[in-house]
């Protein structure tokens, strides 16, 4: 680099990739853990998509152009470091630290707690209040042991539930980049890393069937063992199919009717089985 006579040169620019540049929100082990999460995905990850501190890349850039040498510090050297690199043009070597120091997180607790309650989709479990539907139809909903028994059960389906959506959200991660509304969804903007949902979504699951099957009858948890193969199968295949989306969607709903009906060991009459198939079978085409 050629200085003028009598200026000394610009200090070189060194960004760190764990935390400086990807705004997990996190800082030293956790943030290079947000990092590696990204290669546990399945298949090329889209780094033009990925959510990058853009404020740090403008800075970086204008240094290159300023002539300045500009370092781009990650944990290890890998396909996905230099693919950062090639995309965002702003470093003009890589250099790898190796596992970094620990460090405290610098995200308030109030706000990863509400990155995870909107991860978990808390709100979607208003729809296991169908659980409650037979209580009612059965004029029994006076009577406390059974009230307990539904919101076993209706615990039971929203961990099973929420388990799901965490996993769907990792699965369309690079689709919900390039979506408007969906990029702003926990782990796809990078207000959650990767491989805590990895770890979580399994952790969901196993609690909801704990629950089922040490609080509730057994074929309560061959209810719900349904319900979770059907959400999986809508998720990946099944909503893309004219005709058994609608389908499937309106099943789901009834299966939440048919779990309520055996978690409280109530019968399952033709008519409460008649009127919730056609119901949500008509909301779902509607």
């Amino acid at each position: 680099m050629l200085v003028p006579a009598g200026e000394p040169p610009e200090e070189p620019l060194t960004i760190h990739l764990e935390g400086e540049l990807l705004p997990f929100g996190l800082k030293g082990e956790r943030a290079a853990a947000s990092m590696k999460s990204l290669w546990f995905l399945p298949g090329h990850v889209d780094v033009s998509v990925l959510p990058y501190a853009w404020d740090v890349v403008k800075m970086a850039r204008s240094a290159r152009e300023g002539g300045r040498h500009v370092t781009l510090v990650a944990p290890e050297d890998s396909e996905l470091v230099r693919d950062i690199c090639a995309h965002l043009l702003i470093a003009d070597e890589i250099v790898t630290t190796g596992p970094p120091v620990p460090s405290r997180p610098t995200t308030p607790l109030a706000t990863r707690a509400k990155s995870w309650i909107k991860a978990i989709r808390v709100h979607q479990w208003a729809k296991n209040a169908l659980i409650f539907l037979p209580l009612l139809s059965s004029h029994r909903f006076d009577e406390l042991a059974l009230i307990v028994e539904a919101a076993i059960a209706f615990l039971a389906f929203g961990l099973c539930a929420s388990s799901v959506y965490v996993m769907n959200d990792i699965i369309d991660l690079a689709d919900d980049r390039h979506h408007r509304l969906k990029r702003n969804r926990p782990f796809a903007s990078g207000a959650l890393p990767v491989g805590a949902g990895l770890a979580v979504f399994p952790v969901l699951l196993v609690a909801a069937f704990a629950v089922a099957w040490l609080l509730l009858p057994p074929l309560f948890s061959g209810v719900l063992a349904a319900y979770y193969t059907l959400t999986i199968a809508y998720s990946l295949q099944l909503k893309r199919v004219v005709a058994l989306d609608v389908i499937a969607l309106a099943m789901l709903y009834v299966l939440r009717v048919i779990a309520g009906v055996v978690a409280l060991g109530l019968t399952l009459t033709f008519w409460l089985l008649a009127f919730a198939t056609f119901l949500f079978l008509s909301l779902a085409l509607a």
